[in-house]
């Protein structure tokens, strides 16, 4: 009876030793397979976040190019004396700013295959390229409104000037008709022939003052070696003015082109650099 008795027992015990192990079995394929699906899930993830964030630089690429010709046409108006407003096309690179950064290291580093302190290297790089077309799209408009202001104001300045200058010829030919004939004479025919010219395309600066206030200031001069008078006087320093003003003007011009022309040539750079290091890391796959 006692030997039926401990069979029974081992028998139990060998079944409940059996049931636990599957339990535990069961618990740990869980666990294993969670784990496995997991790192799966985030291995899909980081791939996506990678071709993500490649694609979106290429697309942001795409329209830097176009904005890079926008600005080179805005640059060659402006030196053909026909100013235009800067057109900015809808770039979007500045989103790629929301994109977490840890999560783009473990992309392109820790998970990437190759060696981590390249691409720890090539990341930073790509990241300061990033950020430096972000920061010069900001700055190119910052310096175009600021170009606007200023030539809005000489614009201003330029005007009241020039009609000014108008005013004192027009004084001179009623007060000295009678007793300066060839000097009045002088201007009126330079009055005349820049009345006649075209003005619908708005001729430049340097135009007017080589072909109308220049040679009414030589007449002017002419003036004061006979007599010391106060409309030649003023013209004479009313033209003056003008031409400081029409200076003025070619060096901010100049140095608004140059700052553009140089921001083109650093954005053809750039995205040259940017596209080596694209190339490099679509070839880790």
């Amino acid at each position: 009876m006692s030997c039926f008795i401990e069979q029974d027992i081992v028998s139990n015990n060998t079944s409940w030793i059996v049931e636990v192990s599957i339990t535990f079995l069961a618990f740990f394929l869980g666990l294993l397979s969670t784990f496995l699906l997991n790192r799966l899930a985030e291995k899909k993830k980081r791939k996506r976040l990678k071709n993500f964030y490649i694609s979106w630089i290429e697309f942001s690429l795409e329209s830097i190019e176009r904005q890079t010709i926008l600005l080179k046409n805005h640059v060659y108006n402006i030196e053909k004396n026909n100013f235009s407003k800067l057109e900015f096309n809808n770039n979007q690179i500045h989103k790629l700013k929301d994109i977490n950064n840890e999560e783009l290291f473990d992309a392109f580093v820790i998970s990437n295959r190759g060696e981590s302190t390249e691409n720890s290297r090539k990341l930073h790089n790509l990241g300061n390229h990033i950020e430096f077309l972000i920061t010069a799209i900001t700055d190119i408009k910052d310096k175009f409104y600021d170009y606007r202001t200023d030539l809005k104001n000489w614009n201003e300045d330029w005007n009241v000037s020039f009609l000014e200058f108008g005013i004192i010829i027009d004084n001179y030919i009623l007060t000295h008709k009678n007793n300066m004939g060839k000097n009045v004479q002088e201007i009126i025919v330079l009055k005349n022939k820049f009345n006649q010219f075209d003005k619908s395309d708005g001729p430049s600066t340097e135009y007017i003052l080589k072909n109308f206030i220049t040679p009414v200031r030589i007449v002017f001069g002419d003036h004061l070696h006979f007599d010391n008078d106060p409309q030649a006087k003023k013209g004479i320093e009313i033209s003056d003015w003008l031409n400081k003003l029409s200076l003025q003007k070619s060096k901010q011009t100049e140095s608004y082109t140059n700052n553009i022309s140089n921001y083109c040539e650093q954005f053809e750079f750039t995205i040259m650099k940017i596209k080596e290091i694209i190339d490099y890391f679509k070839n880790q796959k």
